[in-house]
């Protein structure tokens, strides 16, 4: 079936694939198939075509996100209809393919589009594994997890939240006062990892147990020794959810509840991850850096930016630096006008201004 693809443009084997019916059992028959269903969006062509209609961003000291749009596209913030006055509860903590995941304590999924949204269920105590043994404060802390949005309308009109356990930043010697040797001599993450999922199918929280393929990022003691940014970024590509922790993601494939620890770009980590964001486009994964007047301590000049993209085409995970940007150019010509349509930045703490 792979032979196929290589004697037929994909538009051609698409055409192909659209005249047998329902696109649903071609897309199982190969991974080519399966690429041309999904890039051609067979399965639901009622999305077709997209545009964009604004960003939702985070400003420094402002607690409601901001919507950045051309004047004349549809309105779709603020979030007064969700029925809470609660900054923290408007916060998007995550989205995927249109829905955002708000709010860290009681969460909400909403699809911004259409004002509908659904609040989650309080999940149940866990322990972080490989913690067990470990002081209560660090061992079941609700602070050291984070929750993902899962979202794919080509496959399912259903989500899927996971709620996944982290390390937490334990420097020493307080990580010793809290966990004993054999805990810091632990594996991280631990050769089968157990996640909690929310389904919106079945409206309810489950563990759900995933197999490590490979080696670990380092261990327990290591990982105390991180700083934890008070974001932890992810992406959904092609049925698999990219995941940061620490130096390294987790890439957790659905369908066979297997994962793989990928190492983030060398040096990395030690400029700092909160200059740093991890997101897919539409070849695959990538990872940016950007860098400020503190880039000279590294070696550069001012202003910054270095993208990363995830080679995964040989079966062997590879960075490959993509971009290296001097943005003192720019910034010295900063605001540019590129093209005739005003943009907004409309709501936050209920100012506006115009771009």
């Amino acid at each position: 079936m792979e032979d196929l693809k290589r004697l037929l443009p994909s538009d051609v084997l698409a055409e192909v694939l659209r005249r047998l019916g329902s696109p649903r059992p071609s897309r199982c028959v190969c991974k080519a198939w399966r690429d041309v269903v999904d890039a051609c969006r067979l399965l639901r062509a009622d999305l077709l075509p997209l545009s964009l209609a604004g960003i939702f961003t985070h400003i420094q000291g402002i607690a409601l996100p901001k919507y950045f749009s051309p004047v004349s596209s549809t309105d779709i913030a603020p979030f007064d209809y969700l029925h809470t006055h609660d900054c923290k509860s408007r916060e998007i903590i995550q989205h995927c393919n249109g829905l955002l995941l708000l709010g860290r304590k009681d969460a909400t999924v909403l699809n911004p589009a259409t004002r509908q949204w659904a609040r989650l269920p309080s999940p149940p105590t866990m322990c972080t594994p490989g913690l067990e043994g470990a002081d209560e404060s660090i061992r079941s802390c609700t602070a050291y997890q984070n929750m993902y949005l899962i979202f794919d309308p080509i496959v399912s009109p259903d989500y899927e939240v996971f709620l996944i356990k982290r390390v937490p930043f334990c420097p020493s010697p307080d990580c010793y006062q809290l966990a004993d040797s054999d805990i810091h001599a632990r594996e991280w993450p631990p050769s089968t990892f157990v996640f909690l999922v929310f389904s919106s199918r079945k409206k309810q929280w489950e563990e759900r147990p995933f197999v490590r393929q490979g080696e670990a990022g380092g261990t327990i003691g290591h990982m105390f020794q991180f700083f934890v940014p008070c974001h932890c970024y992810a992406a959904y590509w092609r049925g698999a959810l990219y995941v940061h922790q620490h130096d390294f993601l987790m890439r957790i494939t659905l369908a066979d509840c297997k994962y793989q620890v990928i190492k983030l770009p060398a040096g990395l980590h030690v400029m700092g991850y909160d200059d740093h964001y991890v997101g897919k486009s539409e070849k695959g994964i990538y990872c940016t850096f950007l860098y400020g007047y503190d880039g000279l301590h590294y070696g550069y000049d001012g202003y910054g930016l270095r993208v990363w993209f995830l080679d995964e085409s040989t079966g062997h995970m590879k960075w490959d630096l993509m971009c290296d940007v001097n943005l003192k150019p720019l910034l010295a010509d900063f605001p540019r006008k590129y093209d005739d349509s005003p943009w907004t930045l409309q709501h936050g703490n209920d100012d506006h201004g115009d771009m």
